[in-house]
Parts: structure tokens; C-alpha cells; sequence
């Protein structure tokens, strides 16, 4: 028979703690990172320490498999950090095309050589002479063929065949 006492402890203590998961979403959401911090997942974990049922208690390989989960991804954002920070300055002195819109709406696109990398608040940004280009601009890097005129008519002759064969 189930104790209507303690299964309504348990219930405000779980609605307690998607109350402490939503609040640190919502942080999240407002910072400039555009994911949970370390802080955040510690102040998650302590909230269901605290309010987890003690005749239920979690798992500890559920802590583990948490915090080796979140390890994972700082590990792997992280990578990704310094693999668009290597990228960036990879392109020094490299010829890119680059694109942003202007006050008007029209895409302007700026072609030339990339003259400094900016790595300030955490977006590398290029730039081309005294313009810059956060580095998602970038659609180029050297010099592209031009595109065949799509006027011109396509040679669709056959091959001529020798006949003395």
C-alpha cells in the first residue's frame, strides 16, 4: 500500500526540481552562451540531491552517466571552439568573399584579402581591409571559376565517326 503522505512529498519535490531545471534553462537562455554552464548543471545536480525521494533515492550510476554526458559535450564545444578559432586564422592573408546585409536589406557581398582575425566575445570575425565579417559570412575562400554564360548554346553535335575503319 503506497503512504499518500510520502507520494506527495515526492511530487512536490519533483515539481520542486523541474522548477530548478526550467529556472536554469531560462539563465541560459538569457546569457550569451546558448547552453547550461557548469554552475548551472552543479546547481541541478545539488537540487535533486536534495529534494530526491529518501525512501527512492536516485541511482548513483545516474549521476555518473550525467556528469560524464555533460563532460562530453564541454569536451566536444570546446573542439569546436578552437576548430573555428583555428579556421579563422587560417584564412589570414588568404583571398574569401564575404557577405552581410546592409541597412537597406540588399546582401552585399566583399571580396579581398583577409587582413586580421578578431577572436573578441568568443565569434571569430575576419576582416577584409577595414570591414569586418563574423566568420559564418565567409561564402568564398580564393578564387572560383567563373560561371559559364548561360546564354551560350551547348555544342550537342554527335562525334564524328571515321568510316575507314
Amino acid at each position: 500500500m503506497s503512504d499518500p503522505i510520502n507520494g506527495a512529498n515526492s511530487i512536490a519535490n519533483n515539481h520542486y526540481v523541474d522548477m530548478q531545471i526550467q529556472s536554469a534553462v531560462q539563465r541560459a537562455a538569457s546569457t550569451t552562451e546558448a547552453g547550461l554552464g557548469m554552475n548551472d548543471f552543479i546547481r541541478l545536480l545539488v537540487a535533486q540531491l536534495q529534494n530526491q525521494d529518501m525512501l527512492n533515492p536516485m541511482d548513483n550510476t545516474e549521476f555518473i552517466a550525467q556528469m560524464a554526458t555533460f563532460s562530453t559535450l564541454t569536451a566536444i564545444n570546446s573542439m569546436a571552439e578552437q576548430s573555428m578559432t583555428s579556421y579563422a586564422v587560417s584564412l589570414l592573408g588568404k583571398e574569401v568573399t564575404a557577405a552581410a546585409f546592409n541597412t537597406a536589406g540588399n546582401l552585399e557581398k566583399t571580396t579581398g584579402v583577409v587582413t586580421g582575425v578578431s577572436l573578441f566575445e568568443g565569434s571569430p570575425k575576419v576582416y577584409i581591409g577595414d570591414k569586418a565579417f563574423d566568420l559564418q559570412s565567409v561564402m568564398t575562400v580564393g578564387k572560383l571559376p567563373e560561371p559559364e554564360s548561360q546564354n551560350e548554346p551547348e555544342d550537342r553535335s554527335e562525334p564524328e565517326v571515321d568510316e575507314h575503319d
